[in-house]
């Protein structure tokens, strides 16, 4: 946990409990968080004995070697101390709380994964609009330099049943296994931009298209009016 001012980190944990949600959750939920085997690292451990206003921080996820690889923003949080079982308690509002099998997911990506092409498939409706979201999550700790312009990729329309399904494909042929490029036709339109691991132009070769076109309907021209617009090439 980390103090949004001043970016000092607060306190350590090797788990926390009622963080990740089952199913999809709104913005601004209010959340009773238990952090389990945790330990104080830049202020007083005795704050946290009795109820102390913490102010506006974030919950950083950490991947194996302790590198940051996502993060969600906690508004006016508080602590409630420390709970018999040794958890400290902490409530507050969560922006963004992980939704539907976010907990799988983050612990595929805290071991340094995903590692083979496809992994979204496993996922359906709802949880891969969550795998979108801990994709440009994660993407905002990871750096990566732009392919050259030119360089050709490919999404099998085979895979492609609803948007949902296109921008995990177009984010993994562009960015490799749980790769971000775009949650939205707004943020596709953003990255085609550069920054984000493609520079236009580029070639989209977009295999069994015809496929895609039926069950995508008018989501097939609003993805092709955008691809067009920013100078990218379909096969």
């Amino acid at each position: 946990m980390v103090d949004d001012d001043s970016e000092l980190v607060l306190i350590q944990a090797r788990e926390v409990r009622n963080f990740y949600s089952s199913h999809a959750v709104p913005e601004d939920e209010a959340v009773l968080l238990r952090f389990d085997g945790w330990q104080a690292v830049s202020c007083d451990p005795a704050v946290w004995g009795t109820k102390a206003d913490l102010g506006n921080v974030w919950i950083v996820i950490l991947d194996h070697k302790g590198r940051r690889i996502g993060r969600y923003y906690m508004s006016v949080a508080t602590g409630y101390g420390v709970k018999d079982d040794g958890s400290l308690e902490v409530g507050g509002m969560l922006v963004w709380r992980p939704g539907a099998g976010s907990e799988a997911m983050w612990a595929e990506r805290r071991r340094g994964g995903p590692e083979q092409p496809g992994s979204w498939l496993a996922y359906t409706g709802e949880q891969r609009a969550t795998w979108l979201e801990i994709s440009v999550n994660h993407a905002t700790h990871s750096a990566r330099n732009d392919d050259p312009a030119g360089t050709e990729y490919e999404v099998d329309g085979r895979l492609v049943g609803d948007l949902r399904d296109f921008l995990c494909a177009i984010g993994e042929a562009v960015n490799g296994p749980g790769g971000y490029f775009g949650q939205s036709l707004s943020a596709l339109a953003d990255c085609l931009g550069g920054d984000f691991g493609a520079t236009a132009p580029f070639t989209l070769n977009w295999r069994y298209s015809s496929e895609s076109r039926e069950r995508l309907k008018g989501d097939f021209e609003r993805i092709m009016d955008v691809l067009s617009r920013c100078d990218v090439r379909l096969l």
